[in-house]
């Protein structure tokens, strides 16, 4: 009688009921199914803190949640670093474990109630979460200096002045300013054009909803093709040529690259100067010191670059891992291009890393060897790198794994009635 009545359940129900309590209460899912749910069930559990992403992280379990860089999080539990190095918490629908180190905490939020002058009270009165007191004021600062409404509700209010001249340039203006065309329109007509040169990555990918420039997948491929030859990337092209090439990739036409068969150096270099005019490099600006640091430590460098590599925007990532792979396999025809991994990893460096600080000086020679070393860390290890595991599966990393034991799951577990 109960499966049936279950059965009959689904049908009508669906997956409409989602609430916690009742569907603990009742010991089914959302479709109907019979299970038991732990007492430490994540269903509805109001979370303790935010953080937001750092660091890459790919689900290895059913009980765990992707992170990418920039994500927000709801943190359910997060024990003592000697405990667990795992916490539990909610990324939208989402609920599982994840790598503490992947995430960092968003600091505390008050809303104001009322906050006097400071030559009547230095004591502010207002909100953090549900409790609700007094704190002194020196010890917040206001978020872009905005008024809270029940503070703002006090201030007098002034009247705006009016507009009220109705001449042939107003009404032209106005009619200018409600008709101007959107930026679809403008796009359709020809009129504004989207850059490849220069623009942001992920503004450009946003705008081209494309995951890696069209631009990077079409050079590299015909380089893969008809590139396989000596000095391929150390050597330029037709100066003409390239600026020929780049105007029409920069016009948002696909060039017949067909063309250049007979200057595959021209196609190179247009790839090259891609990444150099990029606002912010590739392995970008915010990384660089943590790249440095990396480098400094040869006996776990594996380790350092692999965690550093995680923390790229999804952009970057996506772009580096698609140019590293193109780099590797170029450089296993070292002995028909004569540039092995070290030579290539040289030519590359300066256009994917990059110190918004050093410009000249003795520095400036030890950027050079920080960004050689990297790239062509990265063009040795790619394999071990580009890769969902939280630590590259390498000797010398049990220590760290050991510290990353996952805790008890709490996963739904379904059985038959």
């Amino acid at each position: 009688m109960l499966a049936h009545y279950l059965n009959r359940f689904s049908e009508i129900a669906g997956d409409r009921i989602n609430c916690g309590p009742v569907l603990n209460w009742m010991e089914i899912d959302n479709h109907g199914n019979r299970l038991v749910v732990g007492d430490d069930s994540a269903i509805n559990i109001p979370a303790v803190a935010a953080a937001h992403v750092i660091q890459r992280y790919v689900a290895q379990a059913p009980d765990e949640i992707t992170l990418q860089v920039g994500d927000i999080v709801s943190v359910i539990d997060m024990p003592p670093a000697e405990d667990s190095l795992w916490w539990h918490g909610k990324r939208g629908f989402e609920v599982g474990f994840f790598p503490s180190q992947c995430v960092e905490l968003i600091g505390d939020i008050v809303s104001v109630i009322d906050m006097p002058p400071a030559e009547d009270s230095l004591w502010w009165h207002g909100k953090r979460g549900f409790e609700v007191g007094f704190f002194p004021s020196q010890c917040v600062e206001l978020i872009g200096d905005i008024v809270p409404q029940a503070v703002a509700s006090k201030i007098p209010k002034t009247p705006k002045p009016v507009l009220r001249r109705h001449g042939k340039l107003i009404t032209f203006l106005r009619s200018f300013l409600v008709q101007r065309p959107t930026k679809g329109g403008l796009k359709q007509r020809g009129i504004l054009r989207e850059r490849v040169f220069g623009c942001d990555l992920g503004e450009h990918l946003l705008n081209t909803s494309q995951d890696v420039p069209d631009l990077v997948k079409a050079c590299t491929k015909f380089i893969e093709e008809y590139g396989v030859v000596d000095g391929i990337y150390r050597l330029s092209g037709v100066a003409s040529n390239i600026h020929r090439l780049r105007d029409e990739f920069d016009s948002e036409k696909s060039p017949e690259l067909d063309e250049f068969k007979k200057d595959i150096h021209c196609v190179t270099a247009v790839c090259k100067l891609y990444f150099r005019e990029l606002p912010n490099p590739l392995l970008t600006y915010q990384l660089y010191d943590r790249f440095a640091v990396a480098v400094a430590d040869e006996e776990n460098r594996l380790m350092h670059i692999h965690g550093t590599v995680q923390q790229l925007p999804p952009p970057h990532y996506r772009t580096l891992e698609y140019l590293i792979k193109h780099l590797s396999k170029m450089a296993e025809m070292e002995e028909k291009t004569g540039m092995n991994t070290k030579n290539l990893a040289i030519v590359w460096a300066p256009n994917l890393l990059r110190s918004k600080e050093i410009e000249s000086g003795a520095a400036a020679f030890m950027e050079i060897r920080v960004q050689a070393v990297v790239v062509e860390y990265l063009i040795r290890n790619m394999d071990l790198i580009f890769n969902n595991k939280l630590f590259p599966d390498v000797p010398g990393l049990a220590v760290a794994k050991e510290h990353m034991q996952r805790p008890k799951s709490i996963i739904l577990l379904h059985c038959d009635l």
